[in-house]
């Protein structure tokens, strides 16, 4: 990733052809037809000339290197049909295609026996996300001219004779998979629970249609549910292949289609399974209809029954779904809920004091979900204790719930004909709403507590013929004390995620639709943390610097080195070493209260470079080139020596899915990854009390998007089913630049490619991220929230340590100093610390030393985090991704801090904004 101007890109433009396009333009790129983009609207072009052959326009002049770039507004993101035309007397040619900078295809160009004899080449696929792309062709080599670029939606059409297979790299929308996961042909991988891909299909005549999916899956009881136009049509399970490679066909099902534009979504009912095709063929038995769905929706199917309990009196219990009216029975009473009201049951002698009678029985396949906050718990310590709900007939068949003498919810069938029982990991404490949810199907149960998977089985229900009960129809046993609210049944197994979590702030119609929790090695948030580039610290280091930069007013635990002190800097030329920079910079750290510094692999100097006249590098000509091995591994047993006890971590390469900063080959980039491994860790290199204590990063790409993690999986397939030559796993942040709370997704995406290469157990790391670079001021408090929103949210997904990039780097995350846009025009002319600066030690101050036991995030856009600590210290953080938003504070709240931590009293009415404040106790 380009992070600021270098200024070897002054003597490229006197090498290459260099010419700006008179007609800059965006081009809109529509849903539903071609779009042709007009090759004189470059945003910038190098190594090609304009309109070379006389043609209405086309580009020649064509050096290895050259390039155009467009600028695109994407309407839908999915993949496109992209074909160039183009001249070649010569053949053998070809263009990379560029999609935000990180390469997404290549074109060959075959012999057209003329510069002037234009031809089409061979479509391929581009996936473009929406909104504003970069599209760049970018010269492989010499040889041919330019004279157009079309892109075309890829919408398949299903037609009622014969097979059709969807192409899988053709999906409108994705999301909790990524493409090509396996090195297939094409496949999706990284499946995650509620994983997604969407595609838009074209249906020539409405009917039954069979559904085949080729998947992999070393699991069991994978499934996926198929949508049609945002209905549940049917469901594909994925029984175990074996391996993730051993592609099968699964059984086939059968959906009903309607003419004309249909969506079309696979969604995962559970993670464990690769997909490589789906193909549609019309059913045996198919003929013209009209469907008319009566399918559920997904993410939220419709209960079978729901009783809500919002009432205040009565004797009966209203289903909000249909007609299956509860009874109160034996005193059974009303009371406030977890949202509204609820049903009070029980009495302190644990027998007696009311009951209520629910006349459905839970089905074969089913998910339970209800609310209980219990006044006590009875000593028993038999099962049969505190039972709460159970069903069917006794000893017989059914099921029965409750809690032990220390409050630990168990769902059981063991004494009612099954041999099921599922138990919880920790106690409900007397007198709070938890939320509790048994999903069961095929023999496997699952138990949530507050959307959170505690507890997985295997084992037998057998359905009961009669109602449910709460502390009614349970045996001759304890019952339960306390109160249950909102009640549902269904008749689908679900994730717990997708029912009732009304959490601290939400209520039945602001609902918790995520909760993220933090795992830190101790459970308190450590210093290392939050860690910072700091270009200039030992001498001016960055365009436009004249001055070093005063250490941070706030703790610092981990310094990144990479564009402070580099290879180039370093060694400029072979065997001249100069230290003073790096020297000066750990020097200032260490003075500072710094434990931690990272140093990264790259910025080949070119006397050492394979191509050290390749100007497509950002750090210098040859700068992202496979370099020399010895001059390589010498350089850095020079560091490892050198810096023994003091460095101790190393990143074997910067972004390498970006070609301006890796320009080489998998195979290439695996053997340094070796040697960096190799000698880092070499005793011979480092020990300290015999120990060599340093540890290896891998190498981490430029983000967690689809392509950038697509190449990342292509990378670690090369080093087999286990990538040797990591401590630590490692990726940078970008890309989430209007909702920082993003990096939630792209965490969970990066896991599932780790975990496939016997990384999941490895700490974490986002060595590098901040909110983009900005065309136009932005205030300072916006940027303030957008620092503390990631910092939160991205704790929650168990990354261990952030580093900010970069504290006083004008056009990239400026922390300190002025602000500039990517051609470093200054934005604003500020001096000293930013308030972002001032918010990133204030959050240090909020959290650091402390547990964020969770965080969650609300269907209104509200997130809160909750904070505790020594001494019974209490606090929640909020704030809000869709404008000002009323929230009730919890009870014992009774002050706030803004994000500069000032302190302010609690008022009647709060109401929170993007800003991120602290309510405490």
């Amino acid at each position: 990733m380009r992070k600021f101007p270098v200024v070897v890109l002054l003597f490229l433009l006197t090498v290459v052809f260099h010419r700006t396009a008179s007609a800059t333009a965006t081009v809109d790129i529509a849903v539903g037809s071609a779009t042709t983009i007009p090759l004189n609207t470059h945003s910038s072009l190098s190594g090609m000339c304009d309109d070379a052959n006389g043609a209405t326009y086309d580009l020649g002049c064509v050096v290895s290197g050259g390039y155009a770039t467009y600028n695109l507004s994407v309407q839908q993101a999915g993949t496109y049909n992209m074909t160039l035309n183009y001249a070649s007397p010569v053949g053998g040619t070809s263009a990379a295609i560029l999609v935000n900078g990180v390469k997404a295809a290549s074109v060959a160009f075959a012999n057209t026996n003329g510069w002037g004899n234009y031809v089409n080449a061979a479509p391929v696929a581009v996936i473009l996300p929406a909104g504003q792309v970069s599209f760049t062709v970018l010269a492989q080599n010499s040889g041919f001219n330019l004279d157009g670029v079309m892109l075309t939606p890829a919408i398949p059409t299903i037609t009622a004779s014969g097979s059709t297979p969807i192409p899988l790299q053709g999906y409108t929308a994705i999301s909790g998979m990524c493409p090509d996961a396996n090195g297939a042909t094409f496949d999706l991988g990284c499946v995650q629970a509620n994983g997604y891909a969407t595609y838009a299909l074209n249906v020539t005549q409405a009917g039954n249609y069979t559904v085949t999916a080729t998947y992999a899956s070393p699991t069991n009881d994978s499934a996926a549910y198929l949508l049609v136009n945002g209905s549940v049509a049917a469901s594909v399970s994925f029984p175990n292949t074996g391996t993730w490679s051993n592609y099968i066909n699964a059984s086939p099902v059968t959906v009903t289609l309607p003419a004309g534009p249909v969506t079309f979504k696979v969604q995962a009912q559970s993670a464990g399974f690769n997909l490589a095709g789906l193909a549609f063929a019309s059913a045996t038995s198919a003929a013209p209809i009209t469907p008319s769905p009566t399918t559920t929706t997904l993410p939220e199917p419709t209960p079978i029954a729901w009783w809500k309990f919002d009432q205040n009196s009565g004797t009966s219990a209203a289903d909000s779904i249909g007609g299956s009216t509860g009874a109160l029975l034996n005193g059974a009473s009303w009371t406030s809920g977890a949202s509204g009201n609820a049903i009070a049951v029980g009495s302190p002698y644990y027998g007696g004091g009311g009951a209520v009678s629910l006349p459905v029985s839970l089905p074969p396949t089913f998910t339970l979900s209800f609310w209980a906050k219990a006044n006590g718990y009875s000593n028993a310590t038999n099962i049969e204790n505190n039972v709460v709900l159970g069903g069917g007939t006794y000893q017989t068949n059914g099921f029965r719930a409750g809690f032990n003498s220390e409050g630990v919810f168990t769902f059981w069938t063991t004494e009612s004909g099954g041999t099921l029982q599922l138990s919880d990991i920790q106690a409900a404490p007397v007198g709070t709403w938890n939320q509790f949810v048994i999903s069961y199907q095929n023999g496997t149960a699952a138990l949530y507590r507050n959307g959170t998977l505690v507890s997985t089985a295997n084992g037998t229900y057998v359905p009961g013929a009669t109602s449910i009960g709460i502390d009614t129809g349970v045996g001759g046993v304890n019952t339960f004390w306390g109160a249950v609210d909102d009640l549902r049944v269904f008749n689908v197994a679900l994730p717990g995620t997708l029912t009732n979590n009304f959490g601290t702030f939400g209520s039945s119609q602001n609902q918790v639709i995520a909760t993220y929790t933090p795992k830190f090695d101790d459970g308190t948030v450590p210093a290392s943390y939050f860690g910072m580039t700091v270009h200039s610290l030992g001498q001016p280091n960055i365009a436009g610097a004249t001055n070093t930069t005063p250490f941070p007013p706030f703790s610092i635990a981990t310094l990144r080195l990479w564009d402070v002190a580099y290879w180039q800097q370093i060694e400029p030329s072979s065997g001249q070493f100069n230290w003073t920079n790096m020297d000066k910079t750990i020097l200032s750290g260490t003075q500072n209260g710094t434990t931690d510094f990272i140093f990264t692999l790259g910025h080949v100097p070119a006397w050492a470079s394979s191509k050290p006249t390749d100007y497509t590098c950002s750090e210098g000509p040859g700068s992202c080139d496979y370099p020399t091995m010895a001059a390589f591994d010498d350089f850095l047993t020079h560091v490892v020596q050198r810096y023994c006890g003091t460095v101790k971590y190393y990143e074997a390469w910067n972004e390498p899915d970006n070609y301006t900063f890796w320009n080489g080959t998998n195979q290439q980039l695996l053997e340094i990854a070796s040697h960096v491994y190799s000698i880092v860790k070499s005793p011979a290199n480092c020990a300290i009390g015999g120990v060599n204590p340093n540890q290896v990063l891998l190498p981490p790409v430029s983000s967690t998007g689809l392509q950038s993690l697509s190449w990342l999986d292509s990378f670690l397939a090369v080093a087999g089913s286990k990538y040797p030559y990591a401590d630590i796993t490692a990726f940078h942040g970008y890309g989430y630049d209007n909702s920082p709370e993003g990096i939630t997704q792209g965490v969970a995406a990066f896991k599932q490619v780790v975990q496939r290469y016997g990384l999941g157990n490895l700490p974490i790391w986002n060595t590098e991220a901040n909110w983009g670079t900005r065309n136009a001021y932005v205030s300072q408090d916006q940027d303030a929230a957008w620092l503390m929103r990631y910092y939160l949210a991205q704790a929650g997904t168990g990354v261990s340590r952030f580093v900010w990039y970069a504290y006083d780097n004008c056009a990239w995350g400026p922390l300190w100093g002025s602000s500039c846009d990517a051609s470093n025009k200054p934005l604003d002319s500020w001096s000293g610390i930013r308030q972002a600066g001032l918010s990133f030690g204030v959050l240090e101050q909020w959290i650091v030393g402390k547990t964020v036991s969770e965080c969650d995030r609300y269907q209104n856009g509200l997130w809160s985090c909750r904070v505790q600590g020594a001494s019974g210290y209490n606090g929640w953080i909020v704030w809000s991704t869709s404008g000002s938003l009323p929230v009730t504070v919890p009870s014992g709240m009774t002050d706030y801090r803004d994000y500069l931590n000032n302190t302010h009293s609690v008022p009647a009415a709060l109401t929170v904004s993007s800003l991120p404040l602290l309510l405490e106790n």
